[in-house]
């Protein structure tokens, strides 16, 4: 059965705050990983993550995240995706 257009509303509003707040407060208890330890387990270059800022790492939570070992420029992922590309996923691509 389909979720009526306030449900989905009401989930998509739970998800967006539950990432929010795990950005916003990365050393607090989550319900998913966050942080560079995270970044690291699902095979994040610790030689990559070491160029960037400790609170972009922090607040790695895995959102978009694209293939790390795909071949993939920005303008073509950025085209594919027809939206600006930007964050730890998209640094790691360039």
């Amino acid at each position: 059965m389909p979720f009526s257009s306030t449900d989905q509303s009401f989930r998509r509003d739970k998800v967006r705050d539950a990432y929010s707040a795990a950005s916003e407060h990365p050393k607090q208890k989550n319900a998913f990983p966050v942080g560079r330890q995270f970044a690291e387990s699902i095979g994040y270059p610790a030689e990559f993550l070491n160029r960037l800022p400790a609170v972009a790492c922090d607040a790695f939570a895995g959102v978009s995240n694209v293939s790390i070992f795909a071949d993939l420029l920005t303008k073509s992922l950025a085209s594919i995706l027809k939206a600006p590309v930007d964050g730890l996923d998209a640094t790691f691509v360039v």
